[in-house]
């Protein structure tokens, strides 16, 4: 009876270590750890032996401008008769449209103006960077369409490269270093970068003979003092009873194209 009880007892146990056994085999093993990331390596140094830095942006260069004017003067009467004393003294600027969102120009200019002998070079003002030959002309068949008119007489026709100087802070240009070197001619000229592009002419003609109708007498100084507002590749035209300047502005970068307007 004892060895009975003790078999069944010991049957017990195994089947009990079977059934068991499969749940235990069922259980998940535990999941591996995961590989840290690689670290990254450092900058290489250049030749040198310092690390590369970036360098402060270009600086481009201003642009460059080609001016040509065409001057001339009046075989007769283009107005009324005035004070031309009073012209030769002290003479308004007149502008045909001022540069928005700027301060306005002086409202006067001494007759004898501050020559550009003291111009600044560089982005903080213009300088002239050359004269151009008579074969990059670009008004030849206007001045001789004026002398061919019998009303007009070309006096003087250049042509130059130049940089353009900050609205406010205009540079004037004495015309003989354009090689404006006409007889009884003075003066100066800007080129003005805005919001637009002003031309600015201030010039003085002393006339030995006036044009008739004028009652100016020998040796009156004219004045011819105007900003214009200019559009690349358009004449323009500086009105004056006893004589006249016509303007063609272009960029130095642009090719050679035919001006937009004619002269009538």
């Amino acid at each position: 009876m004892k060895r009975t009880l003790a078999a069944l007892a010991a049957l017990l146990v195994l089947a009990t270590s079977l059934v068991c056994a499969p749940a235990r085999a069922q259980q998940p093993a535990a999941s591996p750890a995961r590989p840290a990331p690689p670290a990254r390596a450092p900058a290489a140094p250049n030749a040198s032996g310092a690390r590369e830095r970036t360098g402060p942006p270009t600086v481009r260069p201003p642009p460059v401008y080609r001016v040509e004017l065409v001057v001339f003067r009046a075989t007769s009467a283009l107005g009324a008769p005035e004070d031309w004393t009073a012209e030769a003294g002290t003479a308004p600027v007149t502008s045909t449209d001022a540069d928005p969102g700027s301060a306005p120009p002086n409202s006067t200019q001494a007759s004898g103006a501050t020559p550009a002998g003291t111009q600044a070079s560089g982005a903080s003002g213009s300088s002239v960077v050359g004269m151009l030959p008579e074969s990059a002309f670009e008004l030849g068949g206007v001045a001789s369409q004026l002398r061919a008119s019998g009303h007009y007489e070309p006096v003087a026709h250049v042509a130059w490269m130049q940089t353009a100087s900050p609205w406010d802070k205009p540079v004037e240009i004495p015309v003989q270093s354009v090689g404006l070197n006409a007889e009884g001619i003075t003066g100066t000229v800007a080129l003005e970068r805005g919001v637009y592009l002003h031309l600015v002419l201030d010039l003085r003609y002393a006339m030995s003979d006036p044009p008739a109708g004028l009652d100016a007498p020998p040796g009156t100084v004219f004045v011819l003092d105007e900003s214009h507002r200019v559009r690349l590749k358009e004449r323009n035209y500086f009105d004056h009873p006893a004589f006249g300047v016509i303007a063609l502005v272009t960029s130095n970068q642009s090719p050679k194209q035919p001006p937009s307007r004619s002269v009538r």
